[in-house]
């Protein structure tokens, strides 16, 4: 695995193919002047020793260096573990380890670099500044997730109490449904009941008009009674 180390942006770039930096075409574009379209390339050949690593200038207007030194346009320069390539100020490193020690890089940067050299501090404040905000960003992120997790729970219990709320709704449509026949029935009971109570009235109604006539009968009958016997004369009376 080959890695190339951005100085400018902390950030490593894992090279498995042909790689192409530019301002305006490439793999890795950076719109700054100093930069053509097509700046530089980096390329993979088969050699004696195995598959190494190149760098051709593109024909640059402000070229490329590796290691300080200015290499000719369209020349293949083969580039080794800690090689230091350099586009203006944009600084790339070589390397097979995935994180270069802080010192190393330093090292590197000093013993390629007469002026304007990187101070160790400075990397390193810059290092810790980026890892202060990458663990910020990580727990803004961690927090999110758990209020997003919260949000899907609560529209979940949400989704529950509402299917809750509609079996109670249904529940009570059938209470209702049950009320209205008991309703229903109670008042078909209750007119049949009426109606059997103002038959029996009537009946009973029809027994007491019997029962008068038959009083008026038997008033009529001990009244001729009294009648004849008031005409029975005893013998021997008169």
């Amino acid at each position: 695995m080959i890695l190339l180390y951005h100085v400018n942006s902390f950030e490593y770039i894992e090279l498995k193919h042909e790689f192409m930096i530019g301002r305006h075409t490439g793999d890795l574009i950076i719109q700054e002047s100093f930069f053509s379209g097509k700046h530089a390339k980096f390329l993979f050949e088969r050699t004696p020793e195995g598959i190494d690593l190149f760098i051709v200038d593109l024909n640059s207007k402000n070229r490329s260096m590796v290691n300080r030194v200015e290499i000719i346009p369209e020349l293949k320069v083969r580039l080794y573990d800690k090689s230091f390539i350099q586009f203006g100020t944009h600084s790339f490193i070589v390397t097979t380890t995935k994180r270069l020690s802080l010192e190393e890089i330093n090292n590197i940067i000093s013993s390629n670099m007469s002026k304007n050299i990187i101070k160790l501090e400075g990397v390193m404040k810059v290092h810790e500044g980026k890892e202060k905000i990458r663990d910020e960003v990580s727990k803004l992120m961690d927090v999110e997730a758990l209020m997003k997790a919260e949000m899907v729970e609560k529209e979940r219990i949400i989704l529950t109490k509402e299917e809750d709320i509609l079996v109670v709704e249904q529940n009570l449509q059938k209470e209702f449904k049950k009320l209205d026949d008991t309703k229903a029935r109670l008042i078909l009971a209750s007119e049949a009941r009426k109606e059997g109570i103002a038959n029996e009235i009537k009946e009973m109604r029809l027994e007491i008009d019997n029962y008068q006539k038959k009083l008026e009968e038997i008033d009529t009958e001990v009244e001729l009674k009294k009648k004849k016997m008031s005409n029975i004369k005893v013998p021997g009376t008169e």
